[in-house]
């Protein structure tokens, strides 16, 4: 390919791996399938997630539920790190697996279903590169909360600073009008806004930044026989330049995550008990499963153009 031989930038990366899947009908029909597991608990874990955050809100204005709410929040916290993050992972092995051996040219038309699920489970075990995996989870969570931490407390800090002294009111026949009037009240709350504005940006700039390597990590787990904190060692060495493509890679990544993710709560809010509610989460979940397989794909191509950049920097040097 042409685009070996050259320096892939951001674009290219995203072009090259988009190619990929195309070269073998059989990546698609074995990612497919291999992803089928996970989907089906994702399915399961989006739309118990609709009826969760919907008793967890009714909940707030009646302080007997709130107990009832915390175990909904620990029933879906368990879910989410354990059956969900392992079939995710049986997905990403295989998906990084074929991705690698279509990059290096292989023909993948000789090999089974039984083949595809075994290589890359029998090279290093299942141990090894999903204790990577899971690194790079909780790693990714604890920055996410981050986010949301920001987020919550930007609100309840304009909240316990709003002053009732701000506002006026008054009747007119049998309306009701509230109006601020308090210019000093305006700066403060822009003023606050701003502060965790920049925080959350410059926490969201970090997290597609560390993203990047943390998922090149995974790859080198499932490729190689490091794992753990040797595994993000070998990933930090190799990716070390390219931090911002990398960066930008999985802002797209997090950006449809996002967007995609949205139909799914936006069922649970709006068609409670209709039939459109799981049509959102149905294709709103399969939507996720199939950006899933492209990040994974553009995230083995992104380690394998880093890896190989840094070698011909190695190279060039051992000739000067």
């Amino acid at each position: 390919m042409d685009l070996l031989a050259s320096k892939l930038e951001f674009l290219d990366i995203l072009q090259e791996a988009l190619s990929l899947p195309f070269n073998s009908i059989r990546f698609i029909i074995f990612s497919a399938l291999t992803s089928f597991p996970f989907f089906c608990f994702s399915l399961f874990f989006n739309l118990t997630l609709q009826q969760s955050v919907l008793q967890i809100y009714a909940s707030l204005w009646h302080s007997q539920q709130i107990q009832t709410a915390f175990s909904k929040l620990v029933q879906l916290g368990l879910l989410y790190l354990v059956p969900y993050h392992l079939l995710q992972f049986l997905s990403v092995a295989t998906t990084v697996d074929m991705a690698t051996r279509l990059y290096d040219g292989e023909n993948l038309g000789g090999s089974s279903l039984r083949d595809f699920l075994g290589r890359p489970l029998c090279r290093n075990g299942i141990k090894g590169p999903f204790v990577t995996f899971m690194y790079s989870v909780l790693l990714s969570a604890s920055t996410l909360l981050g986010l949301l931490w920001i987020a919550a407390n930007c609100f309840f800090v304009i909240k316990l600073f709003d002053s009732p002294l701000d506002y006026y009111h008054y009747y007119d026949d049998d309306y009701y009008y509230y109006y601020n009037w308090s210019g000093v009240s305006l700066l403060l709350n822009s003023a606050i806004i701003g502060v965790h504005g920049v925080a959350f940006v410059a926490l969201l700039s970090k997290y597609v930044e560390w993203g990047g390597g943390w998922n090149a990590s995974v790859v080198v787990s499932i490729l190689g026989e490091e794992y753990g904190n040797e595994a993000f060692e070998v990933s930090a060495y190799f990716t070390r330049g390219s931090q911002f493509r990398g960066g930008m890679l999985m802002f797209v990544f997090f950006a449809w995550g996002v967007v995609l993710r949205l139909p799914c709560l936006f069922g649970g809010w709006s068609v409670v008990g209709n039939h459109v509610g799981f049509l959102l989460a149905f294709l709103g979940t399969a939507l996720i499963c199939v950006v899933n397989v492209i990040k994974w794909v553009v995230c083995a191509v992104y380690f394998f153009d880093c890896k190989r950049r840094i070698l011909e920097k190695k190279i060039d040097g051992e000739h000067v």
